[in-house]
């Protein structure tokens, strides 16, 4: 091989090997961030899981929101620094461990919503999203979206709280926002 021929194939070798660290980058961003939303569960999952677990729903719900002053973010990881005591941190464990491995709920005044699916959390060039189950007191729905489904929204929905209605003040919930 003359050194031209070597030459030609070093760059080549180079070149490709720049050209493929975007590709790598990017595909980690989309595997650890999925700011496209993709691989959402179904509406049909999502109801599955809370008729499933009914009693386990409403305690939750009452749980935090008697607890969302101490607590407003309620995970494996929050329980274990709360102000929560270790009978009422180890119900909260059962009841979420019952449902589903590593589900986590938010509680305000006015809702208390548990993330099944979420992406894009934090990122400053991306939309943030998460998709759950959500309890809502009467009339904090004004300003949502009511929806048939939440499977038929597609990736390029805008920013907004999307709701589809499974019995009284439940909800399934898509909320994304830039």
């Amino acid at each position: 091989m003359n050194t031209a021929s070597i030459f030609h194939s070093k760059l080549l070798r180079r070149a490709g090997f720049v050209l493929c660290i975007p590709l790598i980058l990017g595909a980690l961003y989309m595997w650890l961030f999925n700011p496209l939303a993709l691989g959402r569960p179904k509406d049909q999952e999502l109801v599955a899981i809370f008729q499933g677990n009914r009693d386990a729903f409403e305690r939750l719900r009452s749980m935090a929101l008697e607890d969302s002053r101490v607590i407003s973010y309620v995970s494996q990881d929050s329980l274990k620094n709360s102000a929560l005591s270790e009978a009422r941190r180890n119900e909260y464990l059962r009841l979420l461990s019952g449902i589903r491995r590593n589900l986590t709920v938010g509680a305000g005044p006015h809702q208390v919503t548990f993330h099944f699916a979420g992406g894009g959390v934090g990122l400053a060039i991306a939309r943030s999203w998460v998709e759950g189950i959500t309890y809502l007191s009467d009339g904090s729905e004004k300003g949502c979206v009511i929806v048939k489904s939440l499977d038929d929204l597609g990736a390029n929905v805008s920013d907004g709280v999307y709701l589809v209605p499974i019995e009284r003040n439940w909800y399934l919930l898509f909320s994304q926002s830039e």
